[in-house]
């Protein structure tokens, strides 16, 4: 949706990046001029420095990163019912469903890929900054996926998800105060629910996105 976003407000050129190609190549099809669908693992540093290479061969530099890789993590939702009725059970359900592996893995893809897929293209942020390259008179900068589950107390799928985006929310602030010399900016989008009350279309939702993406970046 954020592709197409962009691409409906008249960006030139997207990279999508993804594991599936053939989700990747789903996605492209609605701007196929536009949008280009790469295979890359975000967790891989190897495959982040292969798609940077690409672009930088193919472009010469970017004006956006959008870091919006993401996994919910182990979920609450799993324990059953027996978990809230004691902290005994409690304590046994995620003791026995839930690994160490998969809690850290959470924090590997919603906070550690996104710090390094924001690393792979500083160089070429650095490069969309030149006035030659600069879309619309904008600084280049990095649009990270957080979530309104940083700001609530309510269990949100699960720990893992809510501490990694509250992670990479202040992993955000941190980078936007880090980068400012090189005048790259960082920025998150932090989407939430919708109550049951409350209908929202896909094409209000995609009447959204694009105002959020028109508030981010002017293009050329």
């Amino acid at each position: 949706m954020m592709a197409r976003a962009l691409a409906t407000n008249g960006a030139k050129r997207i990279y999508i990046a993804g594991r599936r190609l053939d989700k990747l190549q789903t996605a492209a099809s609605s701007h196929p001029d536009i949008l280009i669908p790469v295979v890359c693992d975000v967790t891989s540093k190897d495959s982040l420095a292969a798609l940077s290479a690409k672009v930088k061969e193919e472009v010469g530099y970017v004006n956006l990163v959008v870091c919006n890789s993401g996994v919910s993590g182990p979920g609450v939702g799993g324990l059953g019912a027996s978990a809230k009725d004691s902290a005994a059970n409690l304590q046994k359900a995620i003791w026995d469903a839930w690994s160490m592996e998969d809690f850290t893995k959470t924090f590997e893809v919603n906070c550690t890929a996104v710090f390094f897929t924001a690393i792979a293209f500083l160089d070429l942020l650095d490069l969309g900054n030149k006035p030659e390259n600069r879309a619309g008179g904008v600084l280049s900068q990095i649009v990270i996926t957080g979530s309104i589950a940083s700001y609530i107390r309510l269990v949100v799928s699960g720990f893992a998800y809510v501490g990694s985006k509250a992670a990479v929310l202040q992993m955000m602030k941190a980078m936007a105060t880090y980068l400012a010399p090189f005048q790259i900016r960082m920025n998150a989008i932090c989407p939430g629910k919708q109550s049951n009350s409350f209908l929202i279309t896909r094409h209000a939702i995609s009447r959204l996105t694009n105002n959020i993406f028109k508030a981010f970046l002017r293009v050329r």
